[in-house]
């Protein structure tokens, strides 16, 4: 390959780049299709893009490696389009609300309560300001 379509190369990928982050901002959805005749996959976009040898790439939420950007598009209508593995109902969420609270209660009520001892029985023993500590008191080293 030679330098000028390494150059070529870079500059395309870099007008591919800016193309890109003007049309998708981070968590934006799009469809990632690997190769020809691969089922399309749904996807968040994870980052900017950007160049590397002379490719433009960019993260997804779904993957570790980066993919092309030549192979992200638009999905038919990404105005109401949320994480399928999102869709969570109402019951689920308070029944583990409930649950929660119940195992709470049931582990309070198991603990024994914490046992003061009372002001009376408390003993400080210590030597009076300016008072030189007894023999039995020094430790020696």
């Amino acid at each position: 390959m030679s330098l000028q379509s390494h150059e070529l190369q870079t500059r395309l990928a870099t007008r591919r780049v800016e193309v890109f982050n003007a049309r998708y901002r981070i968590g934006d959805a799009v469809m990632y299709i690997a190769g020809p005749g691969e089922e399309p996959q749904w996807d968040r976009v994870y980052s900017t893009a950007r160049v590397q040898a002379a490719r433009s790439i960019v993260y997804l939420a779904s993957r570790e490696c980066p993919v092309d950007t030549d192979k992200l598009y638009s999905l038919p209508d990404a105005s109401h389009v949320r994480c399928p593995e999102a869709r969570l109902g109402l019951w689920p969420v308070l029944t583990g609300f409930a649950v929660g609270v119940m195992a709470t209660v049931a582990i309070a009520l198991l603990v024994p309560p914490a046992k003061a001892v009372p002001p009376e029985n408390i003993v400080i023993d210590c030597d009076e300001p300016g008072a030189e500590p007894a023999e039995k008191d020094v430790v020696s080293v």
